[in-house]
């Protein structure tokens, strides 16, 4: 039966809390498309980066009405490049077109994919950030811990992680010395009930 659905992955604790992720939408036809569909899979939303950034941009060609066309990158206003496939034919075993980005400063930006098959469409873009130092959005481990990445561009240097109920008090509750340009950490104890904030400092900057 061809037509479209909305999928959505439902997770249930023991305790029975629940969580809903976003919504994703599918299609399924026994016709040749109408249109070419490009989806933007890398870097995945609201990546974050340690400045000065080295990233891989991917893109993959989900459906065609036969060809391959040359896709495009963009960071912002700037064009990164253009990216073909050896074969100008869509099939099943297409892979994605990818790109490195190199030496991207510290800011926010917005990264977008282009195909040029019958013209110019500009078919789907994501925020990425590149910082000297930040903490990605904190996650609850299988065992109630709270996890979350840190992205630094000063590995070697003492790092000290801060926590806060309120914005204003902060509190240090760990440090870690990076060998490199990031590290995970976990809370030690389980996580409890009430609002908590995270970042992450430099003593010596």
């Amino acid at each position: 039966m061809e037509g479209g659905w909305t999928l959505r992955a439902t997770a249930v604790e023991d305790d029975g809390l629940e969580a809903t992720s976003a919504p994703v939408t599918i299609y399924y036809s026994l016709s040749i498309p109408a249109m070419s569909v490009v989806r933007l899979v890398a870097p995945r939303p609201e990546s974050l980066f340690a400045a000065p950034a080295t990233f891989v941009a991917s893109a993959e060609l989900m459906a065609s009405p036969g060809a391959a066309a040359p896709v495009g990158f963009e960071l912002g206003t700037n064009h990164l490049g253009i990216v073909s496939q050896s074969d100008p034919h869509f099939t099943t075993q297409t892979p994605p077109y990818s790109l490195t980005v190199s030496n991207v400063a510290e800011g926010s930006y917005t990264l977008s994919v282009v195909y040029f098959d019958l013209g110019y469409c500009q078919c789907g873009s994501t925020s990425i950030r590149v910082t000297k130092l930040g903490v990605q959005s904190p996650k609850l481990t299988a065992d109630g811990h709270v996890e979350f990445g840190v992205v630094t561009s000063f590995p070697g240097e003492s790092t000290v992680i801060e926590s806060s109920p309120d914005l204003a008090d902060w509190s240090p509750i760990a440090t870690n010395v990076p060998a490199g340009n990031a590290f995970t950490f976990v809370y030690p104890s389980p996580a409890t009930s009430g609002t908590r904030f995270y970042r992450a400092v430099i003593p010596s900057q």
